[in-house]
């Protein structure tokens, strides 16, 4: 995220249409879009443009008071984060399901952070639906806006509302070095990149597949602007992939094609597979610098450290100048000599 741009937070509870409206706004299929509550988890950032204006654009995860949901106490977390990240904020609702008790809760806790919101009324596909945006003025935050974003109603009228609110920033866009961290599932990336930044940026679990999304995170080490990607776990059988997943691996591969350097991600109980392999190939094809981090080496002694990096060298030695190093993630031990 560039410090220097406003920045815009789309928020709202489960299945309002937050991703659609995403990459509407980006014009792009960034964010993961399906009629499962929970697909987004993390926060998704892009920069988005409107009549020359520049500004950071965040996705979050639906907001729920139903804690019962899968990961939803860390979703909400990510959800608070992007709230306080942000200038202004576009509380996205539905026409169709009308003011529901979680869209009050989410309005009392943006009330409180006292921050600039647009509220945004979806799936306003029809004259009926865009009367029916009239109830919406009892939340208290003003004209609601009506769109579809599905068909592109109304959403040159919401990014003027964005643009008549925004406090006017540097909009350079500065050169940044693209870091993406791949590698199979549960090797952990997140956990590799919350240790970086010190903090919990990302959801981390021991249950393969929790990060869905390309997640973009962004720091600033020794002057040098960094955007790190951390990625969804790449399997073996993707004949097993349901479609979310396929759509994960999908935005895995954009990811290496994207970056300017590629960290793989390996677990040291984990051996080195054929897909494994077939990645370090397409990296070497594609003239990708590449750093291999072999993780979770905390409990080993110095000789099982030796024999873990000798059988990586002797498997991977058709890329005998890739540097092999050992990490651990999560006691953060050599993470800053990988990057």
């Amino acid at each position: 995220m560039d410090r220097k741009l406003p920045t815009v937070a789309i928020v709202g509870r489960p299945n309002v249409g937050k991703s659609t409206l995403f990459n509407r706004l980006i014009q792009k299929r960034i964010s993961i879009m399906h009629d499962e509550p929970g697909v987004t988890r993390d926060r998704i950032y892009y920069v988005c443009d409107w009549l020359s204006r520049k500004f950071n654009l965040i996705d979050s995860g639906g907001f729920s008071n139903n804690l019962n949901l899968t990961f939803q106490a860390e979703i909400n977390t990510q959800v608070e984060i992007s709230m306080k990240e942000a200038d202004i904020i576009i509380f996205l609702l539905s026409a169709v399901d009308g003011v529901t008790k979680e869209d009050i809760i989410i309005s009392k806790l943006l009330r409180k952070l006292g921050k600039k919101v647009i509220i945004a009324i979806n799936k306003a596909d029809n004259f009926e639906m865009v009367i029916s945006t009239n109830n919406f003025y009892s939340l208290g935050f003003g004209e609601p806006i009506a769109i579809s974003s599905i068909h592109g109603i109304g959403i040159s009228n919401l990014l003027d509302k964005v643009i008549e609110k925004m406090v006017k920033k540097d909009s350079l866009i500065n050169n940044v070095l693209r870091i993406g961290i791949i590698g199979k599932t549960n090797v952990g990336k997140s956990t590799l990149v919350n240790a970086w930044l010190q903090n919990n940026r990302t959801i981390v679990s021991n249950i393969a597949g929790t990060t869905r999304d390309s997640i973009d995170t962004f720091l600033k080490i020794n002057g040098k602007d960094i955007i790190l990607t951390d990625t969804a776990g790449l399997k073996k059988n993707k004949k097993t992939l349901n479609d979310i997943e396929w759509y994960a691996e999908l935005r895995t591969q954009l990811t290496i094609m994207n970056s300017d350097i590629i960290v793989m991600l390996i677990d040291k109980g984990q051996s080195i597979t054929n897909i494994d392999e077939k990645i370090i190939g397409i990296l070497k094809d594609e003239y990708k610098p590449v750093i291999i981090a072999i993780n979770k080496v905390d409990k080993l002694n110095i000789d099982e450290k030796k024999i873990i990096k000798d059988e990586i060298r002797s498997k991977l030695k058709f890329i005998p100048w890739v540097p092999v190093m050992l990490i651990s993630a999560k006691n953060r031990k050599n993470i800053d000599k990988s990057i």
